[in-house]
């Protein structure tokens, strides 16, 4: 049984966008003949016609102007969670916990915060408060 992959929705959105099979190949520079037959193959796990196609045009049926919101909306939130997971293995993501043993030494922890602050946007420090 296929599985709709990242790929189908890009190429599907690259064609919806331009309406031009050959536009989109160029723009996500993928041969012609791929684009074409993931979308058909794409279309065929869907079971619906998400494009009407002549030698001259290509318009977005009903059902592909639906799915065409929805593709784009997975697309960007792909992206989204591709950028936080890079964040993420920087450090720039998480939390960061720090402990005293003695009460004179939280008389660094402000300057401690002003630090993390300025390298980590996002930080919450505790004894700021």
């Amino acid at each position: 049984m296929p599985t709709m992959e990242l790929r189908h929705l890009r190429y599907f959105v690259g064609v919806a966008q331009y309406l031009n099979y050959s536009e989109a190949s160029r723009r996500l520079h993928v041969a012609q003949p791929a684009i074409s037959q993931t979308i058909l193959d794409l279309e065929e796990e869907l079971s619906v016609k998400l494009l009407l196609r002549t030698k001259r045009a290509v318009q977005l049926t009903a059902a592909g102007t639906a799915f065409l919101r929805e593709a784009q909306e997975i697309l960007r939130r792909a992206n989204e969670a591709q950028h936080l997971a890079q964040r993420a293995a920087r450090g720039e993501v998480g939390t960061l916990g720090i402990g005293f043993s003695a009460l004179p030494r939280l008389r660094s922890c402000p300057r401690w915060c002003r630090l993390t602050a300025a390298n980590f946007p996002m930080s919450n420090c505790a004894c700021s408060r």
